[in-house]
């Protein structure tokens, strides 16, 4: 098992799965990128990723 240290700042987006946008606002260095990539790779491990129907 890996151990994550994440942002407190970002704990809310991570582990929210009720929304589809998102708005991230911070400065240079505020692991933005990190946080994001980190978001789509526990959806990904989660298997629950859908297919939206269009």
């Amino acid at each position: 098992m890996t151990e994550l240290k994440i942002n407190p700042h970002f704990e809310d987006f991570i582990y929210d799965w009720d929304h589809t946008n998102y708005l991230l606002v911070g400065g240079y260095g505020s692991s933005k990128s990190f946080n994001t990539a980190l978001k789509i790779i526990l959806k990904l491990l989660s298997g629950t990723v859908r297919k939206k129907n269009y």
